[in-house]
């Protein structure tokens, strides 16, 4: 089963989260939300997921990365996590608002897959549409966040 890391558990990291556990796509235990004040994740913890402030940690196990946090963090977050992404396990995809995939790369150098998904915060109650987008390097996760999203996979 694939592990999830939230990174950034504010109103749409959160938001995504209960809504992937409302639609059955993943349990709680398979999500790890963080933020930089985890005490304020301490709800998602009552309902199973795991949560903590330490980024690097969250993706050690996680397959599927979503970067959720504001643009002016996004920085030093993907400073934080570009030394422990591995291009052949890790698959991307921002929320952050204002962000390119060729900003992100620039930030990263790698070719980990990167999808560009802009939700609202419905998502949490299943009432949203996502707009996704991704560079011809990660069709392949493009396709995966696709068929995902539209309950196919």
């Amino acid at each position: 089963m694939t592990k999830l890391a939230v990174l950034g558990g504010g109103n749409l990291g959160r938001a995504l989260a209960l809504g992937w556990v409302g639609a059955g796509r993943f349990k709680p235990s398979d999500i790890r939300v963080t933020r930089r004040q985890a005490d304020k994740l301490q709800d998602l913890g009552e309902l199973g997921f795991v949560t903590g402030a330490d980024n690097a940690a969250a993706i050690r196990d996680a397959d599927l990365v979503v970067l959720a946090v504001q643009p002016q963090q996004l920085d030093a977050l993907l400073a934080d996590i570009s030394g422990g992404l591995d291009e052949r396990r890790h698959r991307l995809i921002s929320v952050v608002t204002g962000v390119s995939i060729s900003q992100i790369r620039k930030r990263i150098g790698s070719r980990v897959p990167l999808v560009l998904a802009m939700p609202n915060t419905a998502v949490a109650i299943g009432e949203s549409m996502t707009c996704l987008a991704a560079g011809e390097e990660s069709e392949k996760a493009l396709a995966e966040a696709t068929s995902r999203r539209s309950g196919e996979a």
